[in-house]
């Protein structure tokens, strides 16, 4: 990796303004959205745009799916120069009324960190505003497929969240996209006691801080019956106590009438957990704002 992607990985440069050009009381972006560019998205990224606007947002970033696995159902789907090219439109047609990231979320990067490397390599910080980084695989089971069917409820999250402390151990990301995913899984089933699971979350905290990794609330978990952020408030609450500042919000949409979904919520949940503050990724660099209610 060039000595230019160094920053853009491992380093965190606050700006504590919003973007220029907004002005506007409360910036709030939805900073995890998927359009027909990822193989689970639907439509194209200009109705999105469309769907931000209505909703009140001030950003949008989309993070299209880059998966390497060749069991992973998105191997190989994403054409990034037509995204590209579909995010350049998109800023064109909605200059100074919606700041458009383009990003990508990394499926299990730790474990293909070369190829994603080689990637990057030929794009500038410029070029990708943001990396999430997901664990969606647990070795050759997927969560949303086979994993945990076979084993007991506690093997399972351990498993899974020793593979996120592998993922963030890595360090060739920005944000770490929904902790405890595995919950939107197994929670008709095994219900997720974080408590019970303390000290391996404590580590993966532990490990983003140190690297500068930011972590999201993403508010999926809310429209799709789990009633809760993922992660929720808890392990929030640790993140803070343990000296985290780095919060995104996400809405993990993949079709436009989601975009901006419970980011009140999101915001609430920032703030029980002793968060003033909440982040977006501009050409690689964090920009915290206030969390401000109008």
């Amino acid at each position: 990796m060039g000595s230019r992607w160094l920053p853009f990985f491992f380093s965190a440069i606050i700006s504590w303004t919003g973007l220029e050009g907004v002005n506007r009381s409360l910036w709030l972006a939805d900073c995890h959205v998927h359009s027909h560019h990822s193989i689970d998205g639907r439509r194209q990224v200009h109705d999105y745009c469309r769907a931000a606007l209505a909703a009140g947002l001030t950003g949008i970033t989309f993070t299209e799916h880059y998966d390497l696995n060749p069991a992973a159902e998105g191997f190989d789907h994403l054409d990034f120069a037509r995204y590209a090219q579909e995010v350049e439109a998109a800023r064109r047609e909605f200059a100074g009324r919606l700041e458009i990231g383009l990003g990508l979320e990394l499926g299990e990067p730790h474990l293909y960190r070369e190829a994603i490397e080689t990637f990057l390599s030929g794009k500038s910080g410029e070029e990708v505003d943001f990396l999430l980084g997901s664990v969606h695989w647990v070795g050759k089971e997927a969560l949303h497929l086979e994993f945990g069917q076979h084993c007991s409820g506690q093997e399972a999250y351990q498993d899974y969240f020793t593979e996120v402390l592998l993922a963030v151990r890595a360090g060739n990301f920005h944000v770490l996209a929904h902790l405890d995913l595995l919950k939107r899984y197994l929670d008709h089933a095994y219900p997720l006691e974080a408590e019970r699971f303390r000290e391996i979350i404590t580590a993966i905290l532990q490990e983003t801080i140190a690297r500068g990794i930011g972590l999201e609330v993403n508010t999926s978990g809310i429209r799709q019956g789990l009633g809760d952020t993922l992660p929720g408030l808890t392990i929030l609450r640790w993140y803070r106590d343990l000296g985290g500042e780095i919060v995104t919000l996400g809405s993990d949409a993949h079709r436009p009438e989601d975009v901006g979904a419970d980011l009140s919520t999101g915001l609430a949940t920032l703030e029980a957990a002793g968060f003033n503050r909440f982040g977006h990724y501009h050409h690689g660099q964090v920009r915290m704002h206030p969390i401000v209610y109008t």
